[in-house]
């Protein structure tokens, strides 16, 4: 018989203290041990008034911790917020799923929905017939099939099985392993319940007879070539790309593995705002996320900018932007300093700080680059939010123009 574990609710960014009795110390040095950089703890002590405190460090969502503990890491943003960014960020809006976000009660129901919607997406084209293409298999035959590796064949001409080059015309290929391979962590992330369940086993089951399952990362997803013949594979490798990027390293649990599913808001937050500015400022810019830049002097020493805004006729960079995940009122002085460095690695003018919540204004020029704090703010609706910032956006590189 299976325990159901303990359910710790932590929310994000906030010290939760918990009686002695609901933490065993097992389930604390596993914490320590495995996931301290999603969660601190502390041991219970005078200064925690003999209790336990945990605080989660920017990720929200659901991580077994062992046996009987499972931590339930809630957001600071409402659910509504959260899920808008999830959509954004993962082209979710452009899916056909009942109801949307807009009424799910928990990143539970929201995960579970998604699932269903990409088990539908795996049954639909397995009706149709999935991807297939030819891959070059070399391997030792009994008779001639293709052609013969002659170089292989002198190296041992005494053996009897004759090594062979051949194309084989066949369904097991990334396009469909991928899929194959979220379905499996979707299996074995705990969150689904009978709504989902069922047709998440069938095209898991019936995908599983004509591919090999192999493990895939979220990057696997990203720039993958689609043509009239697959391109609704798109889709579905967005929302794998959901699922893998979400999903940790499994937990043993009795004879059932869970994984856990966690969300790094401050990345999230970033490609939200990339996202959000590439779909509804195309026309004023082209938005670069994660450029790369290298020191020079230096072949492995880089600096990674969050976002770059070009001129799209020109290409000329136009401001640089720097998300910061923070609860501060004021911008930090080591904030300004790291995107004025991005700035003048990029010859640009207009360096941003870019905060989910409203901050003092910061508005300070170092030599001939002018540096300032823009609001993203995700406790209101998000896209009156994303015309404000992007006014401020606008307004900022008018000035640094002007300088």
């Amino acid at each position: 018989m299976s325990v159901v574990p303990k359910r710790l609710l932590v929310h994000e960014y906030k010290a939760t203290s918990f009686a002695t009795s609901d933490v065993t110390e097992e389930a604390a040095l596993a914490i320590l041990q495995h996931h301290s950089d999603k969660l601190s703890i502390e041991w219970p002590s005078p200064t925690t008034s003999e209790r336990w405190r945990i605080t989660s460090a920017g990720w929200v969502g659901y991580l077994p911790v062992d046996d009987t503990h499972l931590v339930e890491l809630k957001p600071r943003a409402t659910l509504s917020s959260l899920f808008g960014m999830l959509e954004y960020a993962y082209r979710l809006k452009s899916l056909q799923w009942p109801g949307g976000s807009a009424d799910c009660d928990s990143l539970a129901e929201f995960y579970e929905r998604l699932a269903a919607v990409l088990a539908k997406l795996v049954m639909d084209r397995l009706r149709r017939g999935l991807q297939r293409s030819y891959v070059g298999i070399h391997e030792e035959l009994a008779c001639v099939r293709g052609r013969i590796d002659i170089p292989v064949l002198s190296r041992a001409p005494w053996r009897p099985e004759l090594p062979c080059q051949f194309e084989e015309h066949t369904t097991d290929i990334p396009d469909n392993a991928i899929v194959l391979w979220t379905l499996d962590r979707i299996l074995r992330s705990g969150l689904c319940t009978e709504k989902a369940l069922p047709i998440v086993r069938t095209a898991h089951r019936r995908l599983s007879g004509c591919v090999a399952v192999r493990p895939f990362t979220g990057e696997d997803c990203r720039d993958r070539e689609y043509s009239r013949l697959n391109s609704d594979y798109e889709a579905m490798h967005w929302l794998c790309r959901f699922f893998l990027e979400n999903s940790g390293p499994a937990h043993t649990r009795g004879d059932h593995r869970m994984l856990p599913f966690l969300v790094h808001m401050p990345g999230l937050f970033e490609t939200f705002v990339a996202a959000w500015l590439a779909q509804h400022a195309a026309d004023r810019y082209r938005v670069d996320r994660q450029y790369r830049l290298l020191l020079p002097g230096s072949a492995e020493l880089r600096m990674v900018v969050d976002i770059v805004l070009r001129d799209p006729r020109t290409d000329r960079v136009l401001a640089v932007l720097d998300t910061k995940y923070k609860l501060h009122e004021s911008p930090a002085p080591a904030d300004a300093a790291q995107v004025v460095a991005y700035a003048q690695a990029l010859h640009c003018r207009a360096a941003l700080l870019v905060y989910p919540n409203d901050v003092k204004s910061l508005h300070a020029d170092f030599a001939d680059i002018s540096v300032r704090s823009v609001s993203f703010d995700i406790a209101r609706p998000l896209d009156e939010s994303g015309w404000e910032f992007l006014a401020s956006i606008e307004r900022a590189v008018a000035a640094a123009r002007a300088n």
